[in-house]
């Protein structure tokens, strides 16, 4: 670490000495500020960092000229776009053309589609059509099913695009007349497709292609993010009995009713298992206060409010003589606890005395892990709480519990 100069150390002259080690004035800012602060209070930043270049361009900058320069770089608009967004809004906002000195080639779009052709070595070909051949041919060499994929482990491929922009009504013409010239010429085939598919366009869903792709996925929310259009369809055509029990969390607003809420609960035998697999009708029902009504069927897994009395936890204890087994009844434990019965009730129940020495730290901490409070644990087992007060591991070893005590 460099030792702090002392007062009146940085002159103009070491300041410029300074500043030449760095390109730009951030860098000059973060990596010398003690020298960049007094360039500038001193009024002479701008001498000294005459070298540097700008890491902001300054007010001004982008005059036309330069701003065209700049796109005449890229053969594209959406190229221009993704690599200097700020160039296009710059030229679009003065609504300067980029024709004729710097035209750019155009991008096709749903309406427009271009040919291109893969020549392999071996005389085959595969003649396709895109409104982004480009983006199309890196799809080739990726998708495994694709022939031109197939066809590249053999031999190698020449990638030709046609200039000429087709309207879709026009371009399946096109690109039959392009096959039989290929054909004319002695090229072998490789298409599988009938002529005029218009590629990787809009997919036409259809009622069924809906009910086998939603198939393929857990959620409505997964199915939504991969086919934004057919699930829109599901809901502007009413066709709901296309989702089955799985998607039926991501239910839209409006649609659980008490009537679809039971017959969704009908499926279920306990409401665990009904929160667990349905739980937007499960929250819907509890709302309207209907889970009383359209649980009635179902059997209890959990005990009913006051169902712990005094008489019954005497009763439940009659069963347990060890600490071993109290422990994993942990309702029960917890119920004694919450209403002071714990010493009273449980004075049978076997807690044998450990040796000296017993008590380690990774056994208190196991201890530890069994109880929710301190208070809890204090009470269950005063021998290891005492211990891992004294040794002074108390904090680290209930660190997860929750604050608060039960009532008394």
């Amino acid at each position: 670490m460099s030792k702090r100069k002392p007062k009146g150390y940085w002159t103009e002259e070491k300041c410029a000495e300074e500043a030449g080690k760095y390109k730009h004035r951030t860098a000059f800012k973060k990596g010398s500020g003690p020298a960049y602060n007094v360039a500038l209070k001193g009024d002479f930043l701008d001498k000294v960092c005459s070298h540097m270049e700008f890491g902001c361009k300054p007010k001004g900058y982008w005059t036309k000229d330069r701003c065209l320069t700049v796109a005449a770089k890229y053969k594209t608009i959406g190229d221009l776009e993704k690599h200097k967004p700020h160039i296009l809004n710059k030229i679009r906002l003065n609504k300067w053309n980029l024709e004729p000195s710097y035209k750019m080639e155009r991008l096709g779009n749903r309406h427009y589609r271009r040919l291109y052709a893969f020549e392999f070595e071996d005389g085959c070909v595969y003649v396709g059509l895109s409104y982004n051949p480009e983006n199309r041919r890196k799809e080739h060499f990726t998708r495994k099913n694709s022939p031109v994929h197939q066809h590249l482990k053999a031999c190698a491929a020449k990638f030709t695009i046609y200039p000429e922009l087709y309207h879709k009504d026009d371009v399946g013409e096109k690109e039959g007349e392009l096959i039989l010239k290929y054909q004319e010429e002695g090229w072998t085939l490789l298409n599988s497709a009938t002529a005029g598919g218009l590629g990787s366009g809009r997919m036409v869903w259809t009622r069924e292609k809906i009910k086998e792709e939603l198939d393929k996925f857990d959620t409505l929310q997964e199915f939504k993010e991969h086919n934004k259009g057919a699930y829109s369809l599901i809901y502007k055509n009413n066709w709901h009995d296309l989702i089955t029990s799985k998607h039926r969390s991501q239910m839209p607003r409006g649609y659980w009713t008490k009537e679809k809420c039971r017959n969704e609960a009908k499926k279920y035998s306990n409401r665990k298992e009904f929160m667990a697999s349905s739980s937007a009708a499960a929250d819907f029902a509890r709302h309207h206060g209907w889970m009383d009504e359209i649980c009635s069927h179902m059997e209890y897994i959990n005990k009913p409010n006051g169902y712990w009395t005094k008489e019954r936890c005497i009763d439940e204890l009659k069963h347990i003589t060890t600490l071993e087994q109290l422990n994993e009844a942990t309702a029960l434990r917890s119920i004694l606890y919450y209403h002071g019965w714990m010493e009273e009730l449980t004075k049978h129940i076997t807690r044998s005395k450990k040796p000296n020495g017993y008590w380690t730290r990774e056994r208190c901490a196991e201890e530890a892990k069994k109880y929710n409070t301190r208070d809890e644990f204090k009470q269950q087992h005063s021998t290891a709480y005492n211990k891992s007060r004294r040794m002074g591991w108390l904090d680290e070893i209930c660190a997860h519990m929750v604050s608060g005590r039960f009532k008394r």
